[in-house]
């Protein structure tokens, strides 16, 4: 799994990223720096119909801009 992220505030990024309800990594980043993770998923975790869900971690508030994701198999 890889996507692109962008901090919209000046401040560090701490993230989870979820995929159907399983967490399947957490991403850490600064300001307003694009950020483009990739991360290993187990295949077992991929559905039909699949929920993504990036969710700030640490502060009060955060401002998260999310770009594009991409799924590869091999």
């Amino acid at each position: 799994l890889k996507l692109r992220l962008q901090g919209f505030s000046n401040t560090m990024h701490n993230a989870e990223v979820w995929l159907n309800g399983t967490l399947v990594g957490a991403v850490q980043w600064e300001n307003q720096d694009q950020h483009t993770p990739t991360l290993s998923i187990p295949a077992n975790v991929l559905a039909t119909t699949n929920v993504i869900s990036i969710a700030p971690q640490g502060l009060n508030y955060d401002f998260i801009l999310f770009d594009w994701l991409e799924i590869s198999y091999r």
